[in-house]
């Protein structure tokens, strides 16, 4: 968290409004029991996920297209997962998390999530949900929202660190809005060290 807001305070340009790029998560009893007997704790991928997730891309596939293009490419963890490209530039990806599907959006205002959300429920939510996948939606693996610091909070650094300080004294901002994942995406109230957050307040907060 440090190092994604201090990189924003290198940017003097204000870019409103806001974007967002959510990070939705799916799961499947197969999927997370074969993460759970998973050799390698922590291990993003197994045998049994990719599996699943070339099932998703079919079932994606078959939705959207001849409307979008599929591309291959490694991720971060040197597993193949796959970006799902329309003519007109937008694009979501599906890719492996820990016991889950993760799928990450490009980032977006609210007004343009809001035009796309007909395409995501067609081309993404209901093939994954509903059968023959089955899916499950967000209640193991929680998910994530992105906020482009630069264009939310403009360099501004007591705005970033009273987005900090609110986002620590409301706990359901995380727990009631996102769904409780304590191992993914934990609290900053669940900190071993809560002199950290004291001390990042401070330096924020700092002339």
């Amino acid at each position: 968290m440090t190092i994604a807001f201090s990189a924003c305070l290198l940017q003097a340009a204000h870019a409103w409004p806001p974007t967002f790029a959510p990070e939705i998560t799916f799961t499947h009893d197969e999927i997370f029991n074969a993460y759970r007997r998973s050799s390698e704790a922590g291990a993003t991928s197994t045998p049994t996920s990719i599996r699943w997730l070339e099932r998703a891309r079919d079932a994606v596939a078959h939705a959207c297209q001849p409307a979008c293009t599929i591309t291959p490419f490694r991720d971060r963890y040197d597993v193949e997962a796959y970006r799902v490209t329309y003519p007109d530039g937008s694009w979501f990806e599906l890719t492996l998390d820990p016991a889950v599907i993760e799928i990450k959006t490009m980032p977006v205002t609210l007004a343009q999530f809001q035009a796309l959300r007909p395409r995501l429920q067609h081309d993404l939510w209901d093939p994954l949900v509903r059968p023959p996948l089955g899916l499950e939606a967000g209640i193991r693996g929680g998910g994530h929202i992105n906020i482009g610091a630069d264009e939310a909070f403009g360099g501004d650094v007591l705005l970033i660190r009273n987005f900090l300080v609110d986002y620590w004294n409301h706990e359901a901002l995380s727990w009631g809005v996102l769904g409780r994942d304590p191992h993914q995406a934990p609290h900053p109230t669940m900190l071993r060290d809560r002199r950290a957050f004291e001390r990042l307040t401070q330096i924020l907060a700092a002339p």
